[in-house]
C-alpha cells in the first residue's frame, strides 16, 4: 500500500476504494477501507457540522460517503494518477 500511495500526487483530490456492485454507486465502501487525500480531509473538516447533523444512517459507509459527496464533491473511484520514476503519468488501479 505504501509503495502504492508514494506514487500518487498530493494535491490530488482522491477518495479511492471498492464502490457498490452497484453501477451508480457513488460511495466507497468503508469495510474494504478507503484513501483519502489531504486536499479531502481539509474540504470534509470544513464541512463536519454539516457531516455530522446529517449522519443519520446506521451504515458508515452512507455517512462518510454523503459526507465526502457533500464536502468535495467526489463519488468513489478505483483509479489514480500516478507518475513513476519521473515517467508520464498513467491511470492505475486499486485493487
Amino acid at each position: 500500500l505504501n509503495e502504492f500511495l508514494s506514487h500518487i500526487s498530493i494535491s490530488q483530490d482522491l477518495y479511492m476504494g471498492r464502490s457498490f456492485d452497484d453501477v451508480h454507486a457513488v460511495y466507497c465502501y468503508y469495510g474494504a477501507g478507503i484513501i483519502l487525500s489531504g486536499t479531502v480531509l481539509r474540504k470534509i473538516l470544513d464541512e463536519l457540522d454539516w457531516c455530522t447533523n446529517n449522519a443519520y444512517s446506521q451504515d458508515l459507509t452512507d455517512n462518510i460517503g454523503r459526507c465526502i459527496l457533500k464536502s468535495a464533491k467526489l463519488p468513489c473511484t478505483n483509479t489514480a494518477s500516478v507518475r513513476i520514476k519521473g515517467g508520464p503519468e498513467v491511470l492505475t488501479r486499486y485493487e
